[in-house]
């Protein structure tokens, strides 16, 4: 062996000791399988596949966790819930501006909230992180009640303004225009008793009887009636 021959395989042998004090420190191979390892680049041997494969099925692991974490804490900063809160406020004064110059100066107002949000994750932003906060968005906005679970899935965006109105309180809001404070349930739990009582006095009718054109008609003005 020449003097070229032996300087490369001194530091062949030299990477291979550094890599396997490296891999026991963060337990990609037992210690009592180090000398198992001939080569840094392969192959290995079975015990050292093995090792390998369980530690980086952990370090995904971990790294999964720690994600998770990062995304539940990323929504549990005051300064960036006052944002989220601050435009859902711009959306229903927007909505309910009548003003076409009040409409345009609040969506800038909202647009100036989104860029902040934006600004903010990415100051934050890791690999896989942004699938992880979408999510987690998702499940505080229906926690908040600021949109309904079918609305939710529709969110994609970690900063853009979330769907408004929410799509329960819309609903309940149709059935309230409706719905009067007559009770109706009960008047209709009534009616086969007075058929029968106006059935028997032919017309006659209690002065305490309430007309059934003011329990229908209470939300309708005159000309709808």
């Amino acid at each position: 062996m020449d003097e070229r021959d032996s300087w490369e395989e001194c530091a062949r042998l030299r990477v291979l000791e550094e890599t396997k004090e490296r891999w026991i420190s963060l337990g990609m191979i037992r210690e009592e399988d180090a000398h198992l390892l001939q080569s840094v680049n392969g192959p290995y041997h079975p015990n050292i596949e093995r090792s390998k494969e369980e530690y980086f099925t952990k370090k995904r692991q971990e790294d999964q966790r720690i994600l998770e974490k990062k995304a539940r804490e990323y929504f549990n900063n005051e300064w960036v819930m006052e944002k989220e809160k601050e435009l859902r406020e711009l959306q229903k004064k927007e909505d309910a501006a009548k003003d076409k110059q009040v409409k345009r100066a609040l969506h800038y107002m909202m647009e100036v909230t989104v860029e902040a949000l934006k600004l903010k994750f990415q100051k934050e932003e890791a690999s896989g992180l942004a699938k992880l906060v979408q999510l987690e968005r998702r499940r505080k906005a229906v926690e908040m009640q600021w949109v309904s679970p079918s609305q939710a899935q529709r969110i994609n965006s970690i900063w853009c303004p979330l769907p408004y109105p929410c799509e329960e309180m819309e609903h309940e809001e149709e059935e309230n225009l409706f719905i009067t404070p007559s009770r109706a349930p009960k008047a209709h739990s009534r009616s086969s008793s007075q058929k029968q009582k106006s059935q028997k006095r032919r017309g006659e009718q209690t002065s305490t009887s309430v007309p059934k054109r003011g329990r229908i008609t209470h939300f309708f003005t005159p000309s709808q009636e």
